[in-house]
């Protein structure tokens, strides 16, 4: 069964990001010295579908949206981390509303099925009934 694609929102949102992290990880480890004038330029994402690349200096720490207004300010590691455990957690919350939306799925064709021989027997019902009174008159 395949989840819907809000669903699946976080799950993208966190792999895109970190991908930055990285970046910022491995260009700290080409050069440490801060007052390298060598800074990679770095890719970031301006719109859905569109990037560019700029030079930042002091690239010691990445800030990362929280939502809800909040932003915190990170070491390139634990960043790394925390996105890598973010998205591990919205995995398994996507498989979790995947099988959420089978038992949906499953729930709604018993309930059919239900009124159908509810149906089914209220029309038997009326026949034999209907039956029963041309015989009686």
């Amino acid at each position: 069964m395949e989840a819907s694609p809000s669903a699946s929102l976080p799950v993208d949102t966190v792999r895109r990001g970190i991908p930055g992290a990285h970046f910022w990880k491995r260009s700290k480890l080409i050069s440490p010295n801060p007052a390298s004038t060598s800074v990679p330029p770095s890719p970031s994402a301006k719109n859905e579908g569109m990037y560019s690349r700029s030079r930042v200096e002091g690239n010691d720490s990445v800030c990362l949206w929280l939502g809800a207004n909040v932003m915190l300010e990170y070491s390139c590691e634990e960043a790394t981390d925390l996105l890598q455990k973010n998205l591990q957690n919205a995995k398994v919350s996507l498989e979790v509303l995947t099988d959420l939306q089978f038992l949906r799925d499953q729930v709604t064709i018993i309930q059919v099925t239900i009124a159908r021989v509810y149906n089914w027997d209220v029309h038997r019902r009326r026949i034999r009934s209907a039956a029963s009174a041309s015989t009686d008159s």
